[in-house]
């Protein structure tokens, strides 16, 4: 396990393990959201922003052996992603559970004015906007199931056959596996990777 994607709708926790994972694994943290959102929320423009993830892969794997991936933008660097990729972590949580995530942790980001990414922070406006664009929480929930989706059909059509997949279907479950993945780095020099690919469940 040296270079994890860990995708999955907003609120479900992907920066939250992907922190967690590539510190237990001594891999580099490679956070999408802070490459693609530029100062005053300018979105990096499509060459841009793939040329930025693949350095940062390519730095990773010179400095740390490895990278743990967290986000999604399926549409702009999915295919430099999932073919790089030994191991697919998939937090399939419910949309309520998501939703309300989301809900608190932006209120968090508003009240506490929490800077984001290049100086960017949340605007308590906002969330009375009736635009999506705009408003995080109606965009989560407008895009939970085309993103579901999407990642359902990577998972059947062989787009992931030459990784390790984890679906996580609960908060549970993922603070299980990351036990588990922790459990085995403290008992082996080397994490090793399955022998078995294919898709899993917790």
């Amino acid at each position: 396990m040296h270079r994890v994607a860990v995708i999955g709708p907003a609120g479900s926790g992907k920066t939250t393990l992907a922190r967690c994972l590539a510190e237990v694994l001594g891999l580099t943290h490679i956070e999408l959201d802070a490459l693609f959102h530029l100062s005053n929320w300018e979105q990096s423009p499509a060459p841009e922003f793939v040329a930025a993830v693949q350095v940062a892969m390519e730095d990773a794997s010179r400095d740390t052996g490895g990278w743990v991936m967290c986000g999604e933008y399926n549409s702009r660097i999915d295919h430099i992603r999932s073919p790089a990729a030994d191991t697919i972590v998939w937090l399939d949580l419910p949309r309520l559970v998501v939703t309300i995530r989301v809900v608190k942790r932006t209120l968090k980001r508003v009240i506490w004015n929490q800077e984001l990414w290049n100086g960017n922070r949340e605007q308590v406006s906002n969330l009375f906007s009736l635009d999506k664009d705009k408003n995080v929480v109606l965009w989560a929930w407008s895009v939970y199931q085309k993103r579901r989706d999407e990642s359902e059909q990577r998972n059947i059509d062989g787009t992931w056959t030459h990784a390790d997949v984890v679906r996580l279907r609960s908060r549970s479950q993922v603070r299980r596996w990351l036990a588990q993945v922790d459990g085995s780095r403290r008992t082996t020099p080397r994490l090793s990777r399955s022998r078995s690919r294919g898709r899993r469940g917790l």
